[in-house]
């Protein structure tokens, strides 16, 4: 079993020497601070960001859906 289903399956696991974790952290962050950078206006952008961010889910999470913010790990 991989760090990645481990993390999935919400049990103990090693994010930090696990390269595609790490890859998807930083993917993660890059996409937050994009879209931390993006005018209120940009509304298009803004959706576009989000989709990009939460591509891999087949559904959003519960918090994120109530809450509107999207944080980095």
């Amino acid at each position: 079993m991989t760090e990645k289903e481990k993390m999935q399956k919400q049990m103990l696991h090693v994010a930090n020497n696990d390269r595609n974790l790490l890859r998807e952290r930083t993917l993660a962050k890059d996409l937050c601070h994009q879209y931390n950078r993006l005018r209120p206006s940009d509304t298009p952008e803004q959706k576009r960001t989000c989709i990009s961010c939460l591509a891999e889910r087949k559904e959003p999470s519960a918090s994120w859906r109530h809450s509107g913010v999207i944080s980095a790990p």
